[in-house]
């Protein structure tokens, strides 16, 4: 990265090793703090390489950040790769990944039903449980504890926590309080 004899500030790279050998590969990504909060580590992830062909590889969550990047303002997760997939992965290529949250956990509840609700939804998330605004009547807003048991693209799924629910209140949770009266705008 530097020739013989050529200065160079301090901090500055002069030599890169490349260890993609090893087999060791990871997926480096960043999440947001509600994403950040309900993946555990040993959570089970897939892998699409944006050069695979709709292929992808198996792998889990084996490191989670413990503060955001200053820069972009997202935590960091690893993914590693599971298996030798020597010839099929080069260092620098792009992936996605989508994560099983609960799936690395013994004790975890494996749920396939639930309700999806959009991220705005959740307010006080802490690691796998949250609190969103009910309402029965239209009238008053209810805070409730739900259970986080997966993240998707764009939504949370809740397997816990809204069974008796009338309405979910998506659009100013923030303002509101426990029995808060509400108007329902079309």
């Amino acid at each position: 990265m530097a020739n013989e004899g050529q200065q160079v500030s301090s901090g500055n790279a002069v030599f890169q090793t490349n260890g993609a050998g090893s087999g060791k590969w990871i997926l480096r990504s960043g999440v947001t703090d509600k994403q950040w909060a309900a993946i555990k580590l040993g959570d089970a992830a897939e892998i699409g390489m944006a050069a695979g062909n709709g292929q992808t590889i198996a792998g889990k969550v084996t490191r989670k950040s413990e503060a955001a990047d200053q820069a972009n303002g997202l935590f960091t997760i690893d993914i590693t790769v599971a298996g030798n997939h020597q010839g099929k992965i080069a260092t620098g290529m792009f992936g996605s990944g989508v994560i099983t949250t609960g799936a690395g956990n013994s004790h975890a509840k494996q749920k396939t039903e639930g309700w999806s609700v959009p991220y705005d939804a959740l307010l006080d998330e802490d690691g796998s449980t949250g609190f969103v605004f009910v309402t029965s009547d239209n009238k008053t807003a209810n805070k409730i504890k739900v259970t986080i048991s997966g993240i998707e693209k764009d939504r949370v799924i809740i397997s816990e926590g809204l069974e008796s629910a009338g309405s979910l209140i998506i659009s100013g949770s923030a303002y509101l309080t426990d029995h808060s009266p509400i108007s329902i705008q079309n």
